[in-house]
């Protein structure tokens, strides 16, 4: 019979591997993927400042010693109302494909859900996961489990699907494609509702911010939410970092939005992908100047020459979304289980203050 235990570093080069072999069968990572894939499952997970030692990642060992089965869990504190609580993270939840799958997984979320958390969260599960969620009698949150994708230049955005696809026809034709789509692209923004004709917000400019500001920024923002997290300068200095470290510094941006006075509007983070998609992982505004934030959000994605931008649909967004003719698609299933009704209530109506930036690090990673 295996076993779950706790995950240790040394076995950190055996969940690297099963990560591959779950989720990369058919690709051939280049050596930067490999490189960051190693730094999350010891720095990430093992050196982060939130560490908890009844908080910890979990593996199932099968009965010749080999893992084959992970679950990552990082503990986060958090606020529920005026009341401090721990939340437990899931991670990269992965069970070897040889392995007898519902066994295994029902095992590591038996175990895990028998700690000493106030939340667990999990971003992140596909549809086998959310089978096995709902059969233990946890919820799953359709409200979190949609993104929102906003087209820059549409037509590109195709042909460069066919570019990773890898074919040489696809390679081929993209080489043929190219410069017409360039120029549909040119003129579907030119169109006078078109959604890819996004221009500079007449109020408002984007600017760096420092940790401090950010850090403000959320704690005002997050105040009015029932359920939120707990930063302080150490813990979010070490989320930057690590965030800007494993995307390149130069992919990975804080703006501020500040008005005519040098108030602070709003902000949003995102990252450049190297697909050239680039992620909002967080957005705050305040007053009614998130529609402001958001298209300085795009605006700016449009003049790094990214072909798409998108982002967790958070329910402070659903209107302005809407507004700007921004498109929505299931994204990954949002599950959470607590003891306390109160807190499944809270995230039911959507009284929380959680992005990407809380949900998963993993996601962040790669």
């Amino acid at each position: 019979m295996g076993r779950v235990r706790s995950y240790d570093l040394e076995d950190s080069q055996q969940v690297v591997d099963l990560h591959k072999k779950v989720f990369f069968a058919d690709t051939a990572l280049p050596p930067s993927a490999s490189q960051a894939l190693t730094t999350y499952y010891s720095r990430a997970l093992c050196d982060n400042p939130w560490n908890d030692d009844d908080l910890q990642s979990l593996v199932y060992e099968g009965d010749d010693g080999r893992v084959v089965g992970f679950l990552g869990v990082i503990a986060r504190p958090m606020y529920f109302g005026h009341t401090a609580i721990r939340a437990a993270v899931y991670s990269s939840f992965m069970v070897d494909p040889g392995a007898r799958s519902p066994i295994v997984a029902a095992a590591l979320l038996k175990h895990s859900m028998q700690g000493p958390q106030d939340l667990t969260l999990g971003d992140g599960g596909n549809d086998g996961m959310a089978t096995i969620w709902r059969a233990m009698g946890r919820p799953v949150f359709p409200l979190f489990s949609m993104k929102w994708w906003h087209p820059l230049r549409p037509c590109h955005f195709g042909l460069s699907r066919l570019i990773d696809s890898g074919t040489r026809p696809g390679m081929l034709f993209s080489m043929v494609a190219s410069p017409p789509c360039r120029l549909v692209d040119n003129l579907i923004a030119r169109a006078p509702k078109s959604p890819t004709r996004i221009t500079r917000p007449p109020r408002g400019e984007g600017r760096d911010m420092e940790m401090v500001e950010l850090l403000e920024c959320i704690e005002r923002a997050a105040q009015t939410k029932k359920l939120r997290p707990a930063y302080d300068e150490r813990s979010l200095q070490w989320l930057l970092d690590y965030v800007a470290t494993a995307n390149g510094r130069e992919r990975f941006h804080m703006t501020a939005v500040v008005g005519e006075d040098n108030a602070i509007l709003g902000w949003y983070l995102h990252r450049s992908r190297r697909d050239r998609i680039n992620e909002v992982l967080q957005i705050g505004a305040f007053g009614r100047s998130m529609d402001i934030v958001l298209k300085h959000a795009i605006h700016h994605s449009m003049e790094q020459g990214a072909l798409l931008v998108q982002g967790r649909l958070e329910p402070n967004l659903f209107e302005e979304i809407w507004n700007i003719g921004s498109m929505c698609k299931r994204a990954p299933w949002f599950l959470a289980h607590s003891r306390d009704d109160e807190i499944l209530c809270a995230l039911a109506r959507g009284d929380v203050f959680l992005s990407t930036w809380e949900h998963e690090l993993i996601s962040l990673t790669l």
